[in-house]
Protein backbone atom coordinates (compact mmCIF):
# COMPACT_ATOMS: atom_id res chain seq x y z
CA UNK A 1 0.00 0.00 0.00
CA UNK A 2 1.40 3.41 -0.98
CA UNK A 3 1.69 6.41 1.83
CA UNK A 4 0.32 9.70 1.26
CA UNK A 5 3.33 10.86 0.10
CA UNK A 6 3.53 8.55 -2.72
CA UNK A 7 -0.09 9.16 -3.67
CA UNK A 8 -0.58 11.35 -6.79
CA UNK A 9 -3.36 9.90 -9.72
CA UNK A 10 -6.99 10.70 -8.80
CA UNK A 11 -8.88 8.37 -6.84
CA UNK A 12 -11.42 5.73 -8.93
CA UNK A 13 -13.11 4.36 -6.56
CA UNK A 14 -13.93 4.28 -2.56
CA UNK A 15 -15.33 1.08 -1.41
CA UNK A 16 -16.41 0.52 2.02
CA UNK A 17 -15.51 -3.12 3.22
CA UNK A 18 -16.76 -3.52 7.11
CA UNK A 19 -15.43 -0.48 9.13
CA UNK A 20 -12.81 0.21 6.26
CA UNK A 21 -12.69 2.66 3.79
CA UNK A 22 -10.42 1.56 1.02
CA UNK A 23 -9.69 4.29 -1.82
CA UNK A 24 -8.14 2.67 -5.06
CA UNK A 25 -6.43 4.99 -7.81
CA UNK A 26 -7.16 4.95 -11.43
CA UNK A 27 -4.99 2.11 -12.26
CA UNK A 28 -6.50 -0.30 -9.52
CA UNK A 29 -4.39 0.20 -6.76
CA UNK A 30 -5.33 0.99 -3.38
CA UNK A 31 -4.01 4.16 -2.16
CA UNK A 32 -4.86 4.05 1.45
CA UNK A 33 -7.63 2.34 3.77
CA UNK A 34 -8.94 4.54 6.67
CA UNK A 35 -11.32 3.31 9.37
CA UNK A 36 -14.84 4.79 9.50
CA UNK A 37 -18.35 4.91 7.21
CA UNK A 38 -17.64 6.24 3.77
CA UNK A 39 -19.76 9.26 2.65
CA UNK A 40 -18.78 9.98 -1.00
CA UNK A 41 -16.33 10.69 -3.12
CA UNK A 42 -15.21 12.34 -6.36
CA UNK A 43 -11.73 12.15 -8.43
CA UNK A 44 -10.06 14.30 -6.44
CA UNK A 45 -11.83 14.07 -2.63
CA UNK A 46 -13.36 11.25 -0.14
CA UNK A 47 -15.35 11.84 2.68
CA UNK A 48 -15.10 9.42 5.78
CA UNK A 49 -17.33 10.35 9.16
CA UNK A 50 -15.79 9.03 12.25
CA UNK A 51 -17.83 8.94 15.41
CA UNK A 52 -19.44 12.37 15.29
CA UNK A 53 -17.10 14.04 12.46
CA UNK A 54 -16.92 13.52 8.48
CA UNK A 55 -12.88 14.20 7.45
CA UNK A 56 -12.72 14.50 3.93
CA UNK A 57 -9.47 13.73 2.37
CA UNK A 58 -7.52 15.25 -0.29
CA UNK A 59 -6.15 13.03 -3.53
CA UNK A 60 -2.45 13.80 -1.68
CA UNK A 61 -3.52 12.09 1.55
CA UNK A 62 -4.59 15.46 3.50
CA UNK A 63 -7.28 16.24 5.58
CA UNK A 64 -8.71 19.35 4.32
CA UNK A 65 -11.81 19.76 5.98
CA UNK A 66 -13.76 18.14 9.03
CA UNK A 67 -17.27 19.15 10.34
CA UNK A 68 -19.36 17.98 12.92
CA UNK A 69 -22.64 15.56 11.97
CA UNK A 70 -26.08 16.73 12.58
CA UNK A 71 -26.73 13.75 14.55
CA UNK A 72 -29.28 15.00 17.67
Amino acid sequence: MKSFKQFKENFSTAVQRGSWVFVYDEDGNQSFGVYGTLVGYTSNNVSVQRKNYVYTYANDGRIVSSAPTNDD
